[in-house]
């Protein structure tokens, strides 16, 4: 390697070659649904059709390792104003990690992250998102993508 390498918190200022391999990869699962949606139950439940489905945990992607979940961001549009709004992480049908959204009318953007364990997974669980409304307002174009940090 060339250039200057600090070992205790590994700061490199330069190009660097592994011999070995480096732990943990992040990945992003994008959730999404471009109809208008009015409902004061859950709004969004992760439309994703691939053969990642596992139906038995809803609709939700099956993680392929042991990892965390790291970050949630979400694009939407507010036709209807609602009370309240929220979006959420689902882990096998159990809620991990939730933001409130701006219910305002209008196109908003959202962005939370969290550290590396604190909502840990297991190779095989389901991730999934949903959007939740609290009296029945109207959402569009929803894009919501679940930052995750697979571990080896």
């Amino acid at each position: 390697m060339a250039g200057s390498l600090a070992i205790d918190n590994v700061t490199v200022t330069a190009d660097s070659t592994h011999a070995k391999e480096v732990k943990g990869s992040k990945c992003t699962l994008l959730f999404t649904h471009n109809a208008a949606i009015t409902t004061a139950a859950d709004l969004f439940a992760g439309e994703v059709q691939t053969v990642f489905v596992k139906g038995t945990v809803g609709k939700s992607m099956v993680v392929p390792r042991d990892g965390s979940v790291t970050g949630l961001t979400a694009f939407y549009n507010v036709t209807i104003q609602t009370s309240s709004l929220a979006v959420r992480v689902i882990r096998n049908g159990v809620v991990v990690f939730v933001g409130a959204l701006n219910n305002t009318v209008g196109e908003h953007t959202f962005t939370m992250t969290q550290a590396r364990g604190i909502d840990a997974f297991s190779a095989d669980d389901g991730i999934g998102a949903q959007i939740v409304d609290a009296d029945g307002g109207s959402i569009a174009n929803i894009i919501v993508a679940v930052e995750v940090m697979l571990d080896d």
